[in-house]
């Protein structure tokens, strides 16, 4: 099930359902529309891991497939940069975290592999900030990451950032008013209500409002609204 939200009327209106059921998909936003990744078939940790992708057009109301990644993924994350989305991380065909990372063009509508990240990771949020992408928190394999890493594509290289000061995996990332922020996620223990923002003049994470809920699983994005 796809749901769009309608801000004029401050409400949900359902839209055409993704071709293939999945969870632990990624999604994001390329050139006006909306792209998904991975996931698996059934739960998280279900029988298949898939590595297909597809395509919403909001004018036609229907999805498309596109080409599949090279690597099956669910707990990934997915983002767009300079016309090509990335997908990072996330748990392989063998359940194991990952840090391989692939660029989709969608003119040639084909995935290429790109420099690795630094720390394997799934379930993390990945957002793009200053013409990078920035992999934040997340799962290692035995437990959750406080640790950032930043990835330059004019030098197809990853560099360790500041970490954020509360390990997390299941959170989520966006830019508000040109700032990166981190919110929500589950610590080990219990689900985080707490966000931070990073600052990179100097290179730290600060802690802002807390989240009235406390929340992991979720999503974060910047809704501009005309009035």
């Amino acid at each position: 099930m796809v749901e769009k939200y309608v801000p004029r009327s401050d409400g949900w209106q359902p839209v055409a359902s993704t071709g293939s059921p999945r969870s632990g998909l990624a999604a994001t936003v390329l050139d006006g529309q909306l792209y998904i990744a991975g996931g698996a078939s059934d739960t998280l940790f279900g029988s298949v891991v898939l590595s297909s992708a597809e395509r919403y057009d909001t004018q036609t109301d229907a999805w498309r497939p596109i080409a599949p990644m090279s690597t099956r993924r669910c707990g990934l994350a997915l983002a767009s940069l300079e016309g090509a989305l990335y997908a990072s991380g996330g748990y392989d065909d063998q359940k194991k975290c990952s840090h391989s990372v692939e660029r989709y063009d969608p003119t040639s509508n084909a995935w290429a592999s790109v420099a690795p990240m630094l720390v394997p990771r799934a379930r993390h949020a990945m957002a793009v900030f200053n013409g990078r992408l920035y992999a934040i928190g997340g799962y290692g394999g035995s437990d959750r990451l406080a640790s950032v890493e930043s990835y330059n594509p004019k030098s197809n290289t990853w560099e360790t950032v500041a970490p954020i000061s509360s390990k997390r995996d299941y959170c989520a990332a966006a830019i508000m008013d040109g700032d990166l922020y981190v919110v929500g996620g589950f610590d080990g223990r219990q689900r985080l209500s707490n966000a931070e923002r990073f600052d990179v003049d100097a290179d730290r994470w600060v802690s802002v409002t807390n989240m009235p809920q406390a929340l992991d699983g979720l999503g974060a994005a910047q809704l501009q609204v005309e009035v």
